[in-house]
């Protein structure tokens, strides 16, 4: 657990969490199901603080939460040519909103500095 307090901003208080699971020890699917929902948090957080840091870095002045809403409207059309079988994707960034994210949708920006 001390691995996870690493990557938290603010100090994190486990010892609530360890009674509660001390209480459900006689229950092993339990113990699983909590252990895999606080892995699946954790990388949710970590996905959120990346993309936080990746706006940050390309000067998008955009809290996560409101490129996440924009990028949800954003559509991808995919066409399958059926002579060649190739697969043409297109993002369509119609709205000024789309736009001002666009640079998330460049192949080259999810490559690592």
């Amino acid at each position: 657990m001390d691995y996870l307090k690493l990557y938290f901003d603010e100090d994190v208080e486990l010892h609530e969490n360890y009674r509660y699971l001390d209480n459900l020890s006689d229950n092993q699917e339990n113990i699983i199901q909590i252990e895999a929902h606080v892995c699946i948090c954790f990388v949710a957080y970590k996905v959120y603080k990346e993309l936080e840091r990746l706006l940050k870095i390309n000067k998008i002045n955009m809290s996560v939460d409101k490129v996440l809403d924009i990028a949800k409207t954003i559509t991808t059309v995919k066409v399958k040519l059926q002579e060649s079988k190739e697969t043409i994707a297109k993002t369509m960034l119609i709205t000024p909103k789309h736009k001002s994210i666009a640079v998330l949708f460049d192949q080259n920006f999810w490559k690592m500095p």
